[in-house]
């Protein structure tokens, strides 16, 4: 038996965007949202979103005994694309795509994420291989500063040389944008390749949309 409960009064059920397109929204008795659209949302039984669908696409989480997320597994279909990101805890992650395995170490200051280390595992060749050596093209490792407006969000991002890699601002109701404040220029790769932290530090699933 399936219980449909009402939904709260104070949640938008529906929404006309400026191409004039409507938007529906769904919720679950706990009020968490289901429904986004073209995208939808299921969560856990201690409420903790689980998967995020997109079309064809979609973006599974996994956690463990203590409720704590520790796999990330995101399918792309326009590529046959899998990535899957081992958590463990907040200074280091593991991504796994294709032949590369690419590792994340976070340094903090003073509970602040401050840097993000970089180091990229690969298993592409270049050159004249022999019967014993297999030559590989290394990805030099890198680190990346992130530096924070005073509401605490993530707005510029340099090398260690100084340099300015990027920078970001914040929509309305937080979605990343460039730093110039044109909506209609989507961030560089960079940024949700680096960090999925932006306004107020909060997680971004930028995949999802």
């Amino acid at each position: 038996m399936v219980l449909i409960a009402p939904i709260p009064t104070h949640q938008t059920q529906s929404k006309t965007h400026t191409n004039n397109q409507d938007r529906t929204y769904a919720y679950d008795a706990n009020g968490s949202m289901t429904k986004n659209g073209n995208k939808s949302i299921t969560w856990t039984s201690f409420n903790k979103p689980k998967q995020f669908t997109k079309g064809t696409d979609s973006t599974t989480f996994t956690y463990g005994p203590d409720r704590s997320r520790y796999q990330k597994v995101q399918t792309r279909s326009s590529d046959n694309t899998t990535i899957t990101t081992q958590y463990f805890g907040k200074v280091y992650e593991q991504i796994k795509q294709n032949t590369n395995t690419e590792h994340k170490h976070f340094i903090y200051l003073d509970k602040q994420l401050i840097a993000i280390h970089i180091k990229t595992d690969t298993t592409s060749t270049a050159g004249t291989s022999d019967t014993t050596n297999t030559p590989t093209t290394p990805i030099p490792d890198k680190t990346r500063y992130l530096h924070y407006d005073n509401l605490g969000s993530i707005d510029t991002i340099t090398d260690g040389q100084g340099n300015i890699v990027e920078r970001m601002s914040y929509a309305a109701f937080g979605e990343r944008r460039k730093g110039d404040w044109r909506a209609s220029d989507p961030l560089l790769p960079i940024i949700p390749a680096l960090t999925n932290r932006g306004f107020t530090g909060h997680e971004h699933i930028d995949e999802m949309g």
